[in-house]
């Protein structure tokens, strides 16, 4: 047996993309499904909103299929550049700018948003949403900037907030000096 250390087995695309939308900064895989961030796509008038193209995988072959926009995204949003997915739920976050991570929940074959997660005290330096990771219903969001506050406060030291359950509002955030 040779060793290629070459192979793609395919090569997803989305059938609507345009030169600079940056498709593949954000990806995340499950099973036979496939999640390909677009943070820099243009969504109606929205440049650079984002968006996340879902991809399925039937007989080795990969199809491009339902298109995930946030109903309440807006210009420079930059969605997709970071994703999670497990079970039927995805995460679509950024790492750009203050914005909201959503959340999309696949219910017979189809992703619909069913919750936006704000960060409350969000600055414009906090990037919430640079890091995503889902496990069964526990969400983890990091927010690579953030300098917490009160006790906590420490500029750029960077935490992540704990969600459970589908909910809007964490259970707590820990910070690398300790937990708020």
């Amino acid at each position: 047996v040779e060793y290629n250390p070459v192979f793609l087995a395919h090569l997803l695309v989305s059938p609507d993309g345009a030169s600079g939308d940056n498709a593949g900064e954000g990806v995340a895989l499950r099973g036979d499904t496939a999640l390909l961030g677009i943070p820099d796509a243009t969504i109606g008038s929205n440049p650079e909103q984002g968006a996340v193209r879902v991809f399925q995988r039937s007989a080795n072959a990969w199809s491009a299929g339902q298109k995930l926009i946030a109903a309440t995204g807006v210009n420079f949003d930059t969605d997709g550049t970071t994703l999670a997915f497990a079970g039927d739920t995805a995460l679509v976050g950024t790492s750009y700018v203050p914005a909201p991570v959503y959340v999309f929940t696949r219910n017979a074959g189809s992703f619909n948003q069913t919750l936006r997660i704000d960060m409350a005290d969000e600055q414009i330096a906090d990037a919430f949403g640079a890091s995503l990771a889902l496990w069964s219903n526990i969400a983890l969001i990091g927010a690579s900037g953030d300098g917490g506050t009160g006790a906590f406060a420490n500029p750029y030291e960077g935490s992540a907030a704990v969600y459970i359950d589908g909910t809007a509002a964490p259970v707590g955030r820990v910070f690398g000096d300790g937990f708020e």
